[in-house]
Parts: structure tokens; sequence; C-alpha cells
């Protein structure tokens, strides 16, 4: 694969997993269902994706983009446990391939 369809891949999955983000709302900003806010989590999305694509775990890039934008362990902390299963569980089915 040469090095622009990596970006057109990486890009793809960017923002399939914005779409999945969006769906979710993890960090609860009321953007579900609003048509105006689908982009409320594309800059993670790209974070995620790129990390991916580097070789991370789902569960890492998604742990480690969350904690850096938002704040430490807001995925895993109290009952946030299944937001973050969700969530990589999300994304897994959109690369099975992809280490979870």
């Amino acid at each position: 694969m040469t090095s622009a369809q990596k970006v057109l891949v990486e890009a793809k999955h960017a923002q399939e997993i914005s779409s999945v983000l969006w769906d979710l709302d993890p960090m609860r900003t009321g953007c579900k269902g609003d048509a105006t806010m689908q982009d409320e989590y594309e800059f993670q999305a790209q974070e995620i994706a790129s990390m991916i694509g580097a070789g991370a775990s789902t569960r890492e890039a998604v742990i480690h983009v969350f904690d850096k934008w938002f704040w430490e362990d807001c995925l895993i902390s109290g009952t946030s446990i299944s937001r973050l299963d969700a969530i990589a569980n999300r994304i897994f089915r959109l690369r099975p391939c992809v280490k979870l």
C-alpha cells in the first residue's frame, strides 16, 4: 500500500470512528441526534485512527485520546467502563483486523 493509499484509508477510518463516537456520545455532550454536531468528536477520531494505524490496540488508542482531550481515566473510572467497552467494540467491528 502506498503512503497516499494509507492516508486515504486512515481518513476513512477516522470518519467511521467519528460517526461511532457521535452515536455513542461517550462524554454526554448532547451531540447525538443533532446533525449540526456530527463532527463533535472529529479530532478525537482522527487521533484514534492514527494510533490504530501505527499499531496501537483499539482500547489503548481510545483511552489515550480521551485522557488527553478530557481528563485522566474519564472512560475507565466509576461506571464509565461500559462506555469504554462500547467504543472499543464498535470501532473494532469497523476493522476486525486491528487489535482490540
